[in-house]
């Protein structure tokens, strides 16, 4: 996966609005079909278990190896993000 590709599509997501954080604000949404959510290496086991649990929902699960979402979009304490608008999505899970 090209980390400056996806730091690009993510920012953008982020200044447009399209970005949810953290896995109680991703369980809130209605509709998680075709989303794209990340996942950080320096998750807990206890939310990479939330995690994969929200792939039975629709989403597409990505998880980073290498770079934490702290690194990739210059936040702190970030371990867990959901872009999603669907065009956005597909070109990040395509990345």
């Amino acid at each position: 996966m090209d980390n400056a590709a996806l730091a690009k599509y993510v920012g953008l997501a982020i200044k447009a609005g399209y970005v949810v954080f953290g896995i109680d604000n991703i369980k809130t949404l209605k509709n998680l079909k075709n989303t794209a959510v990340i996942l950080c290496p320096s998750a807990s086991e206890n939310l990479k278990k939330n995690a994969v649990r929200l792939e039975t929902e629709g989403c597409r699960l990505i998880r980073l190896d290498g770079i934490s979402i702290d690194e990739l979009i210059k936040t702190t304490n970030c371990k867990l993000l959901c872009v999603v608008n669907t065009e956005l999505s597909k070109v990040i899970i395509s990345l």
